[in-house]
């Protein structure tokens, strides 16, 4: 389970995805020579779309989610039902504070 959640992470950095994206993103979607990767968005007309991926930061990050994920039934990632919960305890564990945006 932590490797598959730690494949969601690295996807999200690589693609720019958002969580709903991910959720929804299948193995399918990335293209053969991982070059990019179609994200299934849905809020609005322009939501779907191919990100590009042309760093090698993001070329490292997505081979990782690919090597980790876990999903079943053609999705690529497993569901993450209290993701704030868990990062929260994550980063309490490794002594990170909890920080706020606003």
């Amino acid at each position: 389970m932590i490797a598959d959640r730690s494949a969601r992470v690295a996807f999200l950095v690589a693609t720019g995805a958002q969580w709903s994206e991910s959720d929804a993103a299948r193995s399918e979607d990335v293209a053969e020579d991982h070059s990019g990767v179609y994200l299934r968005g849905t809020k609005t007309d322009g939501a779907a779309r191919v990100v590009p991926i042309v760093t090698a930061a993001q070329r490292e990050l997505l081979a990782y989610a690919l090597e980790h994920a876990e999903g079943e039934a053609g999705m690529l990632i497993r569901p993450w039902g209290n993701v704030r919960r868990d990062l929260l305890e994550a980063c309490r564990a490794v002594g990170c504070t909890r920080t706020r945006c606003d």
